[in-house]
């Protein structure tokens, strides 16, 4: 099945296929154009959820980004690390960094919020996706 259009930006073009494409009745695709490939853009499945799938959506992102920014400099995560002789301990890359009881508990539950942000969020993007796809 042909396309009815000359695949590289217009500018990319030579003359010589710029005619050829003339001839059979084609246009020159911009690089403003949209390739169809059979499946729906980020664009219109985010443009599907409603505000509420929005809100958990941009919840999930911004609680790993902020999981991330936390836990590296502190030196990993609590789910991955122990704690022996009132000594508590968060691992990251198999490598141990002491820290207080406070920052223990804080990286547990940090780290267990992703368990259920990541999900929601990943529910939240295929309900639209579906949407957009039916």
């Amino acid at each position: 099945m042909e396309a009815n259009v000359c695949f590289g930006w217009k500018a990319d073009i030579s003359t010589h296929m710029l005619r050829q494409c003339e001839r059979r009745g084609w246009r020159p695709m911009s690089y403003r154009d949209r390739v169809p490939l059979g499946r729906p853009a980020v664009s219109e499945i985010y443009a599907a959820m409603t505000h509420g799938e929005r809100v958990l959506f941009w919840t999930a992102i911004v609680n790993f980004l902020v999981f991330v920014a936390i836990a590296v400099p502190l030196g990993g995560d609590a789910i991955n690390g122990t704690s022996r002789d009132g000594h508590y301990y968060l691992m990251q890359h198999g490598i141990y960094t002491e820290v207080s009881r406070p920052v223990f508990i804080y990286s547990a539950i940090h780290t267990l919020s992703l368990l259920i942000t990541h999900p929601v969020g990943i529910v939240v993007a295929l309900r639209a996706w579906f949407r957009v796809r039916n």
